[in-house]
């Protein structure tokens, strides 16, 4: 049975070192031409919609934000094995279960994009600026409802992680290390 990598959980094993967020290898041309291999197109639309108000304050905006997400999203983490996460000094210590990242994300762009579908008339993405800035600060304030300010959460938590994902990360206009 053939199955697609980003609908089943990936081995830890096999791609603990080559799926590493070093290891990711991010292209100097991320946004012309990069393909999501997770996200579909209407999620992927709203995600670098939302990345780009979500950095557009910021002196460590990158536009290749979006497809370190999706990359990240392919990564063992991003499928809840958090194996390598439990404290080893504690015996007692157990791995913490919930729903994985993955889940999250695209639960939380869906919440999103509904809620200006429903009540703004469009996609997140096709929103302007300012009614974007609205949506955003409702789902921060928890206003919009809850899931979508832990989404919103998550998205700054993966873009404070791009950052550190590559030791080049201001300029990754080098190739990547193999």
């Amino acid at each position: 049975m053939h199955m697609h990598k980003t609908e089943t959980a990936v081995s830890h094993d096999r791609f603990a070192a080559s799926s590493s967020l070093l290891a990711l290898g991010l292209s100097a041309n991320a946004q012309s031409g990069y393909k999501p291999e997770f996200f579909n197109a209407t999620q992927w639309r709203t995600l670098v919609a939302l990345c780009a108000h979500l950095q557009a304050d910021s002196e460590q905006a990158d536009a290749r934000l979006p497809e370190f997400i999706d990359r990240h999203m392919l990564t063992p983490y991003a499928h809840g094995d958090r194996s390598n996460i439990v404290d080893p000094f504690d015996e007692q210590a157990q791995v913490q279960q919930g729903a994985n990242l993955r889940d999250l994300l695209r639960d939380g762009l869906a919440v999103v994009d509904s809620y200006c579908t429903e009540r703004l008339g469009n996609g997140f993405a096709e929103l302007a600026a300012g009614e974007q800035a609205q949506v955003v600060t409702a789902a921060e304030a928890g206003t919009l409802n809850p899931p979508a300010k832990e989404f919103i959460d998550l998205l700054r938590n993966e873009s404070e992680r791009s950052q550190y994902a590559h030791s080049l990360f201001a300029a990754y206009d080098t190739p990547a290390v193999a």
